[in-house]
């Protein structure tokens, strides 16, 4: 697929109505594309500043009365709605096919306002509503695994490992570590125990609006040719929104609908460091392997353990 192909179908690719198997294909032309990429970025932020002010808008009192009058004189409205209760009096058929109606629209609109459905997060294991808009969390998480496909490409073309950086895990930590100074407590786990080995370490960002230092390390899973990114990154004030509440006992986990992988996140904060872990792993899944780590991350000072 090429960008005049992919630009056809930006506007529905950003709005999630595209069929699992072209989502796929469009997917995979972003892993490649970073101007492609960046458009998408864009037109979803625009997506959700406009969700975000209509939210914020205040309806007048009375408007709705007031439109209904200008729309239709209060005698015929008044006519109309007799026949009509007369016609669902008459025929209980067309009456329950009403109630559904109104029942299918009212589960849309918790759908739009993201009470049910995508809405949804995971913490501690139990999916609750989330507080927030479901859009920007969306925005965000799915900005976490383009860059982590972008980084298993490089992977994949074994130049992802930032030069001059050891080899072993352990040791790659501690120069990372220097070089970052004290902006990040850097985490680098042992995953052996999970099926995950170290693979590489660089400093890439998981979100363009993450600035200052960012330690990434990839993992890879021999056994099903998978690979997992666990990112350390300053404190991640733009999504403070869905990780105020997110520790390392009860991370926020989600899954972008649509990606061909099933890529989950799971992101929490810790101090002043929020680490962002994403893989081809059940939500459910990863937020447990994550709560698994709380021995080997570090401590800075400010950690409930």
């Amino acid at each position: 697929m090429n960008c005049h192909l992919f630009r056809k179908y930006l506007f529905a690719f950003a709005d999630g109505q595209i069929d699992v198997k072209s989502n796929c294909d469009l997917l995979d032309h972003l892993k490649m594309c970073s101007d492609c990429s960046r458009i998408v970025d864009q037109q979803q932020a625009l997506k959700s500043l406009i969700v975000a002010s209509a939210a914020r808008t205040n309806v007048p009192a009375g408007l709705e009365s007031r439109i209904r009058a200008a729309i239709e004189p209060p005698a015929k409205a008044k006519k109309r709605a007799a026949s009509i209760a007369g016609l669902f009096g008459k025929r209980p058929v067309i009456r329950v096919l009403a109630v559904a109606a109104c029942l299918v629209l009212g589960f849309m609109g918790l759908w739009a306002a993201g009470i049910v459905g995508p809405g949804e997060i995971l913490r501690g294991g139990r999916a609750v509503a989330g507080a927030f808009d479901s859009d920007v969390v969306d925005l965000k998480m799915r900005s976490v695994v383009v860059q982590h496909n972008k980084c298993v490409e490089r992977c994949n073309e074994q130049i992802h490992q930032l030069a001059g950086l050891s080899n072993d895990r352990e040791s790659a930590a501690r120069e990372l570590g220097k070089r970052l100074g004290d902006q990040v407590a850097i985490a680098a786990p042992d995953l052996s125990g999970f099926g995950y080995e170290f693979d590489s370490a660089a400093v890439c960002s998981p979100n363009r609006e993450v600035h200052g230092a960012t330690a990434h390390f990839m993992y890879v899973n021999h056994a099903y040719g998978t690979r997992l990114s666990f990112f350390s990154v300053p404190h991640w004030s733009g999504a403070e929104q869905f990780l105020a509440g997110a520790t390392l006992r009860t991370p926020f986990a989600y899954t972008p609908p649509g990606n061909c992988q099933s890529q989950s996140i799971v992101a929490w904060n810790e101090g002043k460091t929020t680490y962002v872990v994403c893989a081809p792993i059940n939500q459910e899944d990863l937020a447990h392997m994550v709560r698994e780590l709380a021995f080997s991350l570090p401590h800075d000072g400010n950690d409930e353990e």
